[in-house]
């Protein structure tokens, strides 16, 4: 993406681990768009893998997947992947949470928008802090298929 023009801190943050600082200005030109596909894809469609490094899933073809527009990016994109980390890579003002939840974005299908594509990969991350009082249904169901998962190893 605009890696040159990224006013989110560029010279101050690398691409990865980024330490994400409270009241940092940042502006792009929408919010982050999410169409999350509910109707099409379901649990079945995902490839449940477990590795040394954390929990993968990967969509299989033949479902329409959740997709993100992010701003000053390339249009909607189609979720390829998502990872589930032990111990944040990314950091919230320094400290690394407990979890965090990956989700790479890689091909846009979407005819309109093709000329404007380059192949580049957009993951977007959901730190997630163990101590927090929050119960996700939709990490529930995740943690599930990986559990099943491990079983038919």
């Amino acid at each position: 993406m605009k890696v040159g023009e990224n006013e989110c801190g560029d010279k101050i943050n690398k691409q990865s681990p980024v330490n994400l600082v409270k009241n940092y200005g940042c502006n792009g030109d929408h919010h982050i768009l999410i169409d999350d596909g509910k109707s099409h894809c379901d649990l079945d469609d995902i490839d449940f893998i477990i590795r040394p490094f954390g929990l993968e899933g990967f969509f299989e073809s033949g479902c329409e997947k959740p997709a993100i527009d992010i701003a000053d990016a390339f249009h909607e994109r189609d979720l390829a992947r998502f990872e589930l980390k032990v111990r944040s890579e990314h950091m919230v003002e320094v400290e690394r949470l407990d979890w965090e939840f990956q989700i790479y974005h890689l091909e846009n299908t979407n005819a309109d928008n093709k000329e404007n594509r380059e192949d580049f990969i957009s993951a977007t991350s959901v730190l997630l802090d163990a101590r927090a009082d929050y119960h996700g249904d939709w990490l529930e169901e995740l943690l599930d298929s990986w559990e099943d998962a491990a079983k038919k190893e």
